[in-house]
């Protein structure tokens, strides 16, 4: 009888300590100090790139102080979990910013072709920055956005549904469709789809696509498509890259973004 009472006592508490532990182990609880810690923006020590980024992340940061550092102080601090760090990293051909603290893996987000930026890049700078932060914000928020990562923002492809979307034909896998313009999906020239979006209007969604440098092993292409005034994230997509294919948003993802469109 004693045994018994004894199961039965650890049968009822087994789901308290489940509970526990999950809030414990979530990233969620893990990045609920994000907002109260300071946030170090690693500068790479390129004029090209630093000049914008400090420019962009003083006007746009809002999540949590933070301070900029060189990449000699972030290797003297990246083990004091005290700090968070964003910095740009290369994985698989692709620059990304990766942020991150000691033991804790916050986001990478693809951002540019390693080694050979197009300049396309710092046009959307402001956007990345605002999604990344959105990111982080919705993490603590749910759980659901910390582990399925980016790829949760498609949910909200809804929202353009009485948008008009613009796509850049170099941000396409496939060629074009006519019957696309019936439901105002529009495929311009690159230089076209950036100038709506440096209009910043609303009612407008724009692509932007990033690949990995040529040659690269086990590479893999990101598709983007974003409120041009918001920079709100209304889809977003990876495909591994074949060799002597074109990446870029595929046929599977224009039937889906199609399909949303209600005209």
């Amino acid at each position: 009888m004693k045994k018994f009472y004894l199961l039965l006592a650890a049968l009822l508490l087994l789901p308290v300590l489940c509970s526990a532990q999950a809030k414990i182990y979530t990233k969620k609880v893990k990045l609920s100090d994000f907002p109260t810690k300071t946030t170090k923006i690693v500068l790479s020590g390129s004029d090209m790139l630093d000049g914008p980024l400090k420019e962009e992340i003083a006007r746009r940061w809002r999540i949590s102080p933070y301070e900029f550092c060189t990449l000699e102080e972030y290797d003297s601090l990246k083990k004091d979990d005290s700090y968070y760090f964003l910095r740009m990293v290369d994985v698989s051909g692709v620059s990304a910013f990766a942020l991150s603290k000691e033991g804790l893996e916050v986001i990478n987000l693809p951002y540019c072709t390693s080694g050979n930026p197009s300049g396309r890049e710092m046009l959307y700078l402001p956007a990345f920055i605002d999604i990344l932060q959105a990111y982080v914000m919705d993490s603590i928020n749910s759980d659901m956005t910390g582990y399925i990562g980016l790829a949760n923002y498609s949910k909200n492809l809804y929202k353009g549904a009485n948008k008009k979307i613009y796509i850049s034909r170099d941000d396409l896998a496939i060629p074009a469709d006519p019957k696309w313009v019936e439901k105002e999906i529009r495929v311009l020239d690159e230089d076209d789809v950036d100038d709506v979006f440096l209009e910043e209007d609303e009612d407008s969604v724009v692509s932007y696509s990033v690949a990995p440098a040529p040659g690269t092993k086990k590479g893999k292409c990101y598709v983007f498509l974003l409120n041009a005034s918001t920079h709100e994230l209304y889809f977003y997509a990876t495909h591994k890259v074949s060799s002597g294919k074109k990446s870029g948003l595929t046929s599977a993802d224009m039937t889906i973004i199609s399909a949303l469109k209600k005209k």
